[in-house]
């Protein structure tokens, strides 16, 4: 076997790319070592010396030498206790982090070379370990420099050391990283330059309890005002087990929830929030710059976010009262020809805007103010008073049947929905009329129109599943192109020739409870002709899923390949019980469209007609 020189990049990723993302995974195997004590001497520029030593356990040589030479090494499988070594503070609470042995590249990121330093049961031994940089039987190499014993078989240390020839950062952003991204632990301490960092404290801060369906979360409210901090970072901060996932920002490491805050603010420089999520302990990804993207943490990180903006809102109460006030008496003339439920309907807005955007300019909310009270006055019905008084007889009877069947409120609704599938049928007629290979043209508006392929697919509850769609993009490998935005559609899978989509149904046990997926709808849309090859390959999709271990034996998956023409039968397949694979070409989705919305597009056009 040869590795090629990339090996590592792709392996280790952000650890040998991102210096915070790599000097956080030092500290870490430090803690995990059982330090109780981490020295990081920090060169002040670029080509100068970096050197990490803590008094963890140490290693001996045959240690280091199975441990460094295993690729993927489970520091878990050794039990996932931390071991602290005679004379270290005990901390009973600490967890460990190190899970997948990639902590050991993390030097990489600033030296194609390293040496390890390390003390353990009498035995004191110096490694070298290097980066291979051509094609080789190992992408790295490990050296013993040095090995002897030493009289005092208690003493316990190792300490890592490189030069800064890439990916150099400041001494004071190093100093905020480590701040910022471990939560007080009693039992550590970290020193840069001989300067021990006060460490993030909850101690005293505010503390609201989340609950999920996965468990609970803790968001602790700090308030920079009565620590007298004024140098760390502000936003949000997601940790596990005690350490940062991703950066602290207005947003989760997932980009899931945005909490829309403008950062100059000055509540916005004073508050900032700690999430406990210990829950999520096993989907934190390997390089702790993020979740595993699935279902349970979007749902996580939604209610967490949510909270968090309630949270934020209360906080800004004073400014929202003061800007409220100002943007009614701009628009006070317009007001006052209002009902009094018009001008309620106004307030509530404003109220809801705070809530939404805490950090809402004035100027944005005097003109929101202005806008929505013109639309108030429209409501108040002169509008449907003039176009009654200037309607044809015909019109005026038919709108008196209409009115005395339906409630208004029942109208709007079902009319609202129709006009919103006839325009989709318009569009998708659009694009597919003028023959344009773009899919994704064409995706969104299969994403919203699930309900033309059949009754059942009405249901809120068919829902984009990132977690099925991962089980494909691990299929194809290789196969799968990059998309605009990957980071914001995890739930696309993109070939060189389609995209496809997987969505799912919950299904229910007798008391309502979730117990699993009911049905998994596969969309697959192809630029061409569909062949009966494409087909096996939609079928090979849904075997991928149902052998995951992931669904039920009676899930039912249904797989639906679309494209442009296709010459086969066009009735189902079955594979087995629960598979079913179909194809259709455009022009007959749109006329399956048509027949749901009763043809009403083509009605409406011939009335226009005769009346004209």
């Amino acid at each position: 076997m040869r590795f090629d020189p990339r090996f590592l990049k792709q392996h280790a990723r952000r650890l040998i790319t991102d210096p915070e993302v790599a000097l956080v995974e030092l500290i870490s195997n430090c803690s995990d070592a059982g330090a109780d004590l981490v020295e990081i001497c920090w060169p002040s520029e670029s080509g100068g010396k970096l050197s990490i030593q803590d008094n963890g356990t140490g290693m001996t040589h045959d240690e280091f030498v199975r441990i460094w030479e295993t690729l993927a090494y489970n520091r878990r499988s050794e039990g996932k206790e931390i071991l602290f070594p005679s004379g270290n503070t005990e901390n009973k609470g600490r967890k460990l982090y190190g899970r997948n042995g990639k902590g050991r590249f993390s030097l990489f990121c600033f030296a194609d070379e390293y040496e390890v330093n390390t003390v353990k049961d009498g035995e004191h031994s110096i490694f070298g370990v290097a980066r291979n940089s051509s094609g080789t039987d190992s992408p790295f190499t490990v050296e013993t420099k040095h090995q002897e014993r030493v009289d005092d078989i208690t003493a316990h240390r190792t300490s890592i050391s490189a030069y800064t020839y890439h990916n150099y950062i400041l001494e004071e952003r190093l100093v905020e990283l480590i701040g910022t991204t471990f939560i007080a632990d009693t039992s550590l301490r970290i020193l840069v330059n001989g300067r021990l960092i006060e460490l993030t404290d909850i101690v005293e801060a505010d503390c609201h309890e989340v609950e999920t369906p996965f468990g609970q979360i803790y968001i602790y409210v700090l308030d920079r005002s009565k620590t007298g901090r004024t140098g760390q970072q502000h936003g949000v901060a997601w940790h596990v087990n005690g350490k940062a996932v991703g950066r602290i920002e207005w947003r989760d490491p997932n980009r899931v929830v945005s909490i829309d805050v403008d950062g100059r603010t000055a509540e916005a420089k004073r508050y900032s929030f700690i999430v406990l999520a210990d829950i999520l302990e096993e989907y934190v990804t390997d390089d702790w710059t993020g979740f595993k993207i699935c279902d349970e943490t979007d749902t996580v990180l939604q209610l967490g976010g949510g909270f968090i903006q309630k949270l934020v809102s209360d906080l800004f109460t004073e400014r929202h009262g003061a800007q409220k006030r100002n943007a009614m008496d701009q628009n006070r003339e317009r007001l006052k020809i209002l009902p009094e439920s018009s001008k309620k309907r106004v307030a509530n807005l404003v109220d809801k805007l705070q809530v939404e955007i805490p950090t809402i300019k004035q100027d944005v909310l005097n003109a929101t103010v202005r806008v929505y009270a013109g639309m108030e006055q429209a409501r108040t019905g002169y509008g449907l008073l003039h176009q009654l008084a200037n309607a044809p007889p015909d019109d005026i009877d038919t709108w008196y049947q209409i009115i005395s069947k339906w409630s208004a409120e029942d109208a709007d609704i079902i009319l609202e929905e129709l006009g919103k599938r006839l325009f989709l049928i318009r569009q998708l007629e659009k694009i597919v009329n003028a023959k344009a290979d773009e899919l994704h043209e064409i995706h969104p508006l299969f994403e919203q129109g699930l309900w033309i392929f059949g009754p059942e697919y009405e249901s809120l509850h068919f829902r984009s599943n990132k977690w099925l769609s991962t089980i494909i993009r691990e299929l194809l490998g290789d196969e799968v192109v990059e998309v605009e935005g990957p980071q914001r559609r995890p739930d696309l899978v993109a070939l060189p020739d389609s995209r496809l989509r997987v969505f799912s149904h919950d299904s229910f046990d007798d008391r309502g409870e979730i117990n699993g997926i009911d049905k998994v709808l596969i969309v697959e849309l192809k630029s061409d002709e569909i062949s009966l090859q494409d087909m096996r390959q939609v079928e090979d999709y849904a075997r991928a899923i149902s052998e995951s271990g992931q669904l039920q034996p009676n899930t039912r998956i249904m797989c639906i390949a679309i494209g442009s023409r296709f010459s086969g039968d066009t009735r189902p397949i079955m594979v087995g019980e629960n598979i079913m694979v179909q194809a259709r070409d455009y022009q007959t989705v749109i006329r399956q469209a048509h027949a749901r919305t009763f043809h009403l597009h083509q009605k409406i056009q011939e009335a226009k007609t005769e009346t004209s």
